[in-house]
C-alpha cells in the first residue's frame, strides 16, 4: 500500500472516530512522517485532523522505512516498540510520543469494524 494512501486513510479514520475526538479538543500539533522517499504532514487543530502539503515546522517527527512506518500507522506495531527496536526514529516530547501512540492504537485502521455504535 502506498504511504500516501495509508496516511489519507489514517486521517479519515481519525476524523471519524467518536472515541478520539473528545480526548483531543485542546491538543494541537503538526507531525511530519518521513520515509526517506516522501514526507507527509498531519495537523491536529481544533479537534480536526488534516493532511498538509507542507508545513513551516513540526512538533513531532517520525522517520523510518516505508515498511516500518506502515506497520506503526496501521497499528501492527506500537510506536514505542518500533522506536525501541530502532525501526523508526521519533523526535518529540515523551508526552507527545505517548499521546501519538494512544491515538494510533485507538484508531487502528484494521479494527474499524469493531465499534458497534458506528454507522
Amino acid at each position: 500500500m502506498e504511504m500516501r494512501d495509508i496516511f489519507i486513510q489514517l486521517v479519515k479514520n481519525l476524523n471519524y472516530s467518536h472515541i478520539i475526538k473528545p480526548l483531543l479538543r485542546r491538543e494541537a500539533f503538526v507531525m511530519k512522517v518521513d520515509s526517506g522517499d516522501s514526507s507527509f504532514y498531519l495537523e491536529l487543530k481544533n479537534g480536526v485532523f488534516s493532511v498538509l502539503p507542507e508545513a513551516d515546522g513540526h512538533t513531532i517527527l517520525i522517520k523510518g522505512s516505508h515498511k516500518s512506518l506502515e506497520s506503526v500507522l496501521v497499528g501492527r506495531v506500537l510506536l514505542r516498540r518500533a522506536k525501541k527496536e530502532k525501526d523508526v526514529e521519533v523526535f518529540s516530547s515523551l508526552r507527545k510520543l505517548l499521546l501519538l501512540e494512544s491515538i494510533l492504537h485507538l484508531v487502528n485502521i484494521n479494527e474499524h469494524d469493531m465499534c458497534k455504535s458506528c454507522p
